[in-house]
């Protein structure tokens, strides 16, 4: 925080660059409006950005946007980084941001764009020799294709990013990518492989400090509980992830929660979950 504050009156563009290497770190740990405020700030008080710095900053911009949820806002930002990043040839920015303005483009309902920033992300990811980048859109590929009801081919982009990030010992996606085949096994109705992959991801998310996974695995969990009729445990578990999103000023992205409440839809007004959820509530 020192050097970033310092960054704004001596080097916005190192400022900038720092804060483009913490992405991961705010996301992980929830940090998201902080550090939004922060780049707002460094974009606006600066006059004079090199198109690099601009580029910069906006995919920071966009990045930490879609994870608040601002889908339309992380666009506008990430179609201008990239337009900048075309413009310098700066392939490795450019695969990795069309793969993040993918994501918006999914959560706006833009399956055509999305296809194509995907393939496009895929091509270069190769080409430049880059298995995290190729693991990263392969993961993003699976949440798609789950989605879509193409089980199938969720499962391989999943594995295949989970292979590739185990090998290279990123445990901050190994754990993504096992909350990922927990929601796919979920949709499945394979209810203890369910299980099985969120409490394997719920570990590292607690292992990591990451409450935004730990928040994903117990819905995940919670709704587990509601399909196995276990009513008071999916309304214990419920109401944590209520009372988490409520003390850390953060929830779940709309599309990842619709999935859970659409499984918990049929059970939230039965007698042993409403005590289960007013029971958690309490703690």
């Amino acid at each position: 925080r020192s050097a970033l504050s310092w960054s704004l009156e001596a080097d916005v563009e190192l400022g900038l660059r720092i804060a483009e290497s913490l992405l991961s770190f705010w996301h992980l740990r929830a940090h998201e409006a902080e550090a939004r405020r922060w780049v707002e700030r460094a974009l606006e008080t600066s006059e004079a950005l090199s198109p690099t710095a601009r580029a910069t900053g906006l995919h920071v911009l966009g990045a930490l946007s879609f994870w608040e949820g601002d889908f339309k806002r992380s666009a506008r930002a990430l179609e201008e980084s990239l337009a900048l990043s075309r413009a310098a040839g700066d392939q490795r920015r450019i695969a990795e941001i069309a793969n993040t303005l993918g994501n918006s483009m999914w959560a706006l309902g833009d399956r055509k764009r999305t296809r194509k920033l995907r393939e496009e992300a895929i091509r270069l990811g190769w080409e430049l020799r880059d298995p995290r980048g190729v693991a990263r859109t392969l993961h993003s590929i699976g949440e798609e294709s789950r989605d879509t009801g193409d089980r199938a081919g969720a499962r391989r982009a999943f594995e295949e990013s989970l292979d590739v990030m185990r090998e290279l010992g990123d445990k901050s996606f190994v754990m993504a990518s096992l909350h990922g085949l927990g929601d796919l096994e979920l949709d499945s109705g394979n209810l203890s492989a369910a299980s099985q992959r969120y409490r394997e991801s719920l570990a590292l998310a607690l292992e990591l400090d990451t409450p935004n996974v730990v928040l994903l695995t117990l819905a995940g969990l919670a709704s587990v509980a509601a399909v196995s009729r276990d009513l008071a445990r999916a309304g214990h578990l419920w109401a944590t992830v209520e009372a988490m999103e409520e003390r850390r000023g953060m929830r779940i992205l709309s599309f990842e929660r619709e999935r859970y409440e659409r499984t918990l839809d049929p059970y939230v007004s039965t007698p042993a979950f409403v005590a289960g959820l007013a029971e958690g509530k309490e703690l």
